[in-house]
């Protein structure tokens, strides 16, 4: 199958599940990408359809944002980008390759058990947002980070698909500006993204038609399960390449 039409089947799962779910796009896309992409354009087009994406999430959840938690998160997150880019250029594609399996399985865990992270004061949501910034820009997987300290803080749906969504785009934006500027974009994957954005606007349409009919508990099993899937065959690509 061209990869083309794999990266429009990616895109598709992916953006219809953030829609609903508010999270799951990185950690869906880019283990995928991994498989039939080289790792550093996985990681850069899962970046430039991640900000599209949570950019069409945040227009209706804009005004639930709490801002205290998410400024504290994106300056961690800044902090945290540099150093995700000597990881991402500091290593060979297959140790990179393997860093973004564990990373999957080891974050698609935490949120299958239920795992939450003790309430954070101000530091340790800094500490959150630093490790989200590294994940950003080393693998792509950023969102798991936010979503446990998210859980902890016991906030509603709404204001938690409102503080997810706003971290990601702002965070993209900045991860994607230094991914462009270290020379990791290039045409092919411009080109991918532009191809997947009308595959993106279907997505979430369909996700917004989906909510109502949809209990949260049963599409996060929906979600969590799609995780599972993306995470086990990365990790099976990687070893694959290892091997």
């Amino acid at each position: 199958m061209p990869s083309w039409v794999l990266v429009l089947l990616v895109a598709a799962v992916a953006g219809t599940a953030q829609t609903v779910a508010g999270f799951g796009f990185a950690l869906l896309a880019v283990p995928l990408f991994v498989t039939f992409l080289g790792v550093v354009d996985a990681v850069a087009l899962g970046a430039l359809l991640g900000i599209v994406n949570a950019g069409l999430v945040a227009r209706a959840a804009f005004r639930h944002v709490p801002w205290p938690t998410v400024r504290l998160l994106l300056f961690g997150s800044f902090c945290g980008m540099p150093l995700g880019l000597l990881v991402l250029f500091g290593v060979s594609a297959d140790t990179l390759r393997l860093v973004v399996a564990c990373v999957s399985v080891a974050m698609t865990i935490a949120l299958l058990a239920g795992f939450s992270l003790p309430a954070a004061g101000r530091l340790g949501t800094w500490a959150v947002g630093v490790v989200s910034g590294i994940l950003s820009t080393s693998t792509g997987i950023n969102g798991p980070p936010v979503v446990l300290l998210l859980q902890a803080l016991g906030y509603s749906p709404t204001v938690f698909r409102g503080a997810l969504s706003t971290f990601f785009v702002t965070n993209g934006v900045v991860s994607l500006g230094m991914l462009a500027f270290s020379g990791v974009i290039g045409r092919r994957v411009l080109g991918q993204a532009l191809l997947a954005l009308p595959v993106l606007f279907a997505a979430n349409w369909l996700g917004h038609r989906l909510l109502p009919h949809f209990s949260t508990a049963a599409f996060r099993h929906l979600v969590l399960g799609l995780l599972v899937l993306s995470a086990l065959t990365s990790l099976l690509d990687a070893l694959w390449h290892a091997l």
